[in-house]
């Protein structure tokens, strides 16, 4: 009960006390009870007394038939009969079952399974639901008041699934999730076929891939009533397209790319669909600095494959030796350098190759150039000769020369080319206990007098005269004679621009023979296939460098300088060098095994493949994020090629640098591309899933409270057996109309008594 309009009611009630003291003075209360009565009911009337009463409606009753309520106590229709009749009493409902859609029941018909892909709680227009299910399913952000019963059969459910599949690299990962009781699984498509025990709770299953073709699969051993999440199968390797590069070379194997040294590119992007490249005896000089430096970050920083072959063609060392494994250099000094260069008068004169500079410019940048293709420890001595000769650095290792500004500030061409006094003064202050290289940069312009002398004194020192005959000089002839007596050589250049090469050609050409053409047996440890052994007749000398690991080994002591074979791990890439030509069943091994795609330094992909596909790419570049990429992830079919694919997705951008795309799992294996503006940046191989019903089983608590919190409903535990209390609306009755009705009958009943009396 309760007043509406209580001031009307106080009035009311003061005046029916004053109306009862002025009947009560003059004729005494109770000969007018009856009035007085009426007046009471009148006064809450007046107040609007009403009744409130719940209002009980109908209540929706949900039942859980989906893949994932298997085992579920209320899947049995006399348990769920009785369980409804505790929990409503006498509250009418309508039954429904939930699955991936609703459908109407019969209470006490047999409770078939629904089949779903995924459960959908779509409630209907009720005043409340009760519902049986593991709550298992997205949950919704309104609904009317449910009250969820949890099932004391999908408590601590014994169900085991293979979560997660990946390869990584040669091997095959399955993440299984066991509960209960511990499992077996076993892997097929991979050789040999293998089976892992595999204990209760989550652990990560490994086996070798090997040879694997085609498909691959984890499964489990049958134990549970959900055989669906067993097993996930994979494609055993990306069927993507990549590029072979042969730089270099006259045979030029089927299906490689042939590149000519000059046309390397200089664009790091373009590096990125080699799968590996093969410098076939490739002379440094033939490679642009600029794709010198690209190929140096294709491997360091993309992750590229390099396979470096030095044959006998290539007697000046290894390409990009910088990064190669193997050294065409000795860990010990051989030989002694001495580099001089004519700084007379005539030097001032201008290039006949480039007018904008001096004669003397162009051949100290050549002589200064040299050091940095030096052996680092052979020692140097560089300088100058006019009237005399003055050193700018005497003895030195050729590691550090190359480091200092050279020439100094103050050598300016001027004087007499005075060479013969100058040889004279190199031979007689020799003390050199190592070969000696000189090598003369000068346009021969002078006079010799003591031409054998200079020759016999040369000689005798072990110092090899070398010369660059920049000009057409008086003594060029004398000069020639001179170095053909000391085992030199005399190379005659007039272009300015072809200096630095010209002296890098002397010096190769002075330093040791690498080339032996004695036979030599060794076995050779192929990547991944096994040994041969191998019997060569000429091969480069080459040395070990540290930490690089050797791919040949030799029935006793190798020869010195017989490394042979080795590789090691360059920044992120991988680099082989071979001092000797292999047979092509070799080189096709060897790069098949060495083989691998390059990544973009710029882009982190963090890929997880679970319930849904989740790819994350965080592109920085020199410490700054990049944004406004356009980044797309494409599926393939993996049984279709590249040209048939199933979907394409545009990554989102979250925050600064970081793309994100996350889709439902496929239902089967597809190769997964992500491209950021229309570059291939990462491929990966996607295990098909199970449906998403399977993901996981068993009462989801945390789900029934938040969905019994957002609805204003409550969790039915197994213990609960008593009714529900409904929190109905409430339905107001007024009482007013009543109250006046009785007032007038009581009204009327009292002056009829009074009439008769």
């Amino acid at each position: 009960m309760a007043i509406r309009s209580p001031i009307i009611l106080l009035v009311a009630i003061l005046l029916l006390i004053a109306m009862a003291a002025i009947i009560h003075r003059r004729h005494g209360w109770w000969n007018h009870w009856l009035i007085i009565l009426a007046a009471a009911l009148l006064a809450l009337a007046a107040g609007d007394l009403v009744w409130r009463r719940p209002a009980v409606q109908r209540v929706a009753v949900m039942v859980d038939l989906s893949p994932s309520t298997r085992g579920a106590g209320f899947r049995d229709a006399k348990n769920l009969a009785l369980r409804i009749h505790q929990l409503l009493n006498d509250v009418p409902f309508d039954l429904i079952g939930l699955g991936q859609e609703n459908r109407p029941l019969q209470l006490g018909e047999p409770l078939a399974e629904m089949p779903a892909e995924y459960t959908v709680f779509h409630p209907p227009a009720a005043a409340a639901v009760l519902l049986f299910s593991d709550c298992r399913f997205e949950i919704p952000a309104a609904a009317p008041p449910t009250y969820v019963v949890a099932d004391a059969g999908l408590e601590d459910v014994a169900d085991g699934r293979v979560d997660r599949l990946e390869i990584r690299q040669n091997t095959l990962a399955a993440t299984a999730v066991c509960n209960g009781t511990p499992r077996e699984i076993r892997f097929a498509g991979v050789i040999p076929a293998t089976t892992r025990p595999v204990p209760v709770g989550a652990s990560v299953v490994t086996a070798t891939i090997g040879d694997a073709n085609g498909s691959i699969s984890a499964e489990l051993n049958p134990q549970d009533r959900w055989p669906e999440n067993d097993a996930l199968e994979i494609a055993a390797a990306p069927p993507m397209a990549s590029q072979r590069w042969w730089v270099g070379g006259k045979n030029v194997p089927a299906g490689w790319r042939a590149i000519s040294p000059g046309d390397l590119p200089a664009d790091a992007g373009a590096y990125l669909p080699a799968a590996i490249i093969v410098l076939d005896n490739v002379a440094d000089e033939s490679i642009a600095p600029a794709a010198r430096q690209r190929l140096a970050q294709y491997v360091q920083q993309l992750g590229g494959s390099l396979l470096i072959l030095a044959g006998q063609r290539d007697s000046a060392g290894f390409a990009l030796e910088e990064i190669s494994p193997l050294s065409s250099t000795p860990p010990r000094p051989t030989t002694q350098w001495i580099i001089l260069t004519d700084c007379s008068g005539s030097m001032a004169d201008a290039s006949a190759g480039d007018p904008a500079q001096s004669n003397w410019s162009a051949a100290s940048a050549a002589a200064v150039g040299v050091l940095k293709d030096l052996p680092p420890d052979d020692p140097v001595t560089l300088g100058q000769f006019s009237d005399d000769v003055r050193w700018w650095i005497a003895g030195q290792s050729a590691r550090e020369a190359a480091q200092q500004a050279l020439p100094p500030a103050d050598a300016q061409p001027q004087g007499p080319t005075n060479l013969q006094a100058a040889l004279l003064r190199i031979a007689d202050e020799s003390t050199a206990k190592l070969p000696t290289q000189l090598l003369l940069l000068s346009d021969c312009d002078t006079t010799f007098t003591k031409a054998d002398e200079v020759a016999a004194k040369l000689a005798a020192r072990q110092i090899h005269l070398s010369v660059l005959a920049i000009g057409q000089g008086s003594a060029l002839a004398t000069v020639a004679g001179i170095a053909q007596k000391t085992g030199g050589q005399v190379m005659t250049q007039f272009d300015s621009h072809a200096w630095a090469a010209g002296v890098m050609k002397l010096m190769r050409a002075g330093k040791p023979e690498r080339w032996a053409s004695n036979d030599i047996r060794f076995l050779f440890h192929l990547p991944g296939a096994a040994d041969e052994q191998l019997s060569v007749a000429g091969w480069n000398r080459s040395w070990l460098k540290s930490p690089a690991t050797s791919l040949v080994s030799f029935g006793g002591n190798p020869p010195d300088g017989a490394a042979l074979a080795a590789t090691w791990q360059a920044g992120v890439g991988k680099v082989t060098a071979l001092a000797f030509e292999p047979s092509n069943q070799d080189l096709l091994e060897l790069t098949a095994g060495e083989a691998q795609l390059p990544r973009d330094p710029r882009y982190s992909v963090v890929w997880d493949a679970a319930a849904k596909l989740r790819v994350t790419v965080d592109a920085i570049q020199d410490g700054k994020f990049l944004n406004g990429l356009s980044a797309t992830l494409s599926l393939f079919d993996p049984n279709a090629g590249d040209a048939k694919f199933r979907s394409t997705t545009l990554l989102r951008q979250t925050q600064p640098g970081r793309y994100v795309a996350e889709l439902p799992a496929p239902r089967q294996p597809v190769i997964a591309e992500l491209q950021v503006d229309s570059h291939t940046v990462d491929r990966a191989a996607i295990a098909g899933r199970y449906a998403p019903e399977f993901d996981a089983v068993g009462n989801d608590h945390a789900a029934m409270q938040l969905l019994a919190r957002r609805s204003g409903g409550a969790i039915i535990t197994p213990a609960q057996n008593g009714a529900i209390h409904f929190r109905w609306p409430r339905r107001e009755i007024s009482l007013s109309p009543w109250l006046g009705l009785i007032a007038a009958v009581l009204i009327l009943t009292g002056l009829i008594q009074r009439k008769r009396g």
